[in-house]
């Protein structure tokens, strides 16, 4: 989703089969969106954007803090991915290999996650 289609035999010829961590991030990083926000840490995120002007493309109201309070309830938040039943599951019933599968189907979030931590740092600097 984050790569245009006109550009996916591009992405793909960078990846070429190598789904590590670091092919990921090779081949999504020119793509990456100026504003990544996690949804774990949706409001905070989105706070730190908007002091610091990052998302003055959304054209806020001025008392949109009064519509979004940084304190209100999380609505984003799944139940089960938030638990670790599913990834006991996947101990207890996947083999090296398929975990090993899982692990680099993980890569691309993993990435996302990370930039997503450097951007919002990189807020406060």
């Amino acid at each position: 989703m984050l790569v245009p289609a006109e550009k996916l035999p591009e992405f793909n010829g960078t990846i070429s089969g190598n789904l590590s961590y670091d092919s990921i991030a090779k081949a999504l990083n020119p793509f990456l969106p100026e504003v990544v926000i996690r949804t774990s840490t949706l409001n905070n995120d989105f706070y730190a954007y908007a002091s610091s002007g990052r998302l003055s493309f959304l054209n806020l109201k001025s008392d949109w803090q009064e519509d979004f309070p940084l304190e209100s309830e999380q609505r984003n938040v799944s139940s089960l991915s938030s638990s670790n039943t599913s990834l006991d599951k996947v101990q207890d019933y996947c083999s090296d290999y398929h975990r090993s599968l899982l692990a680099e189907k993980s890569h691309t979030a993993s990435y996302l996650l990370d930039q997503a931590q450097v951007k919002i740092a990189s807020l406060s600097n």
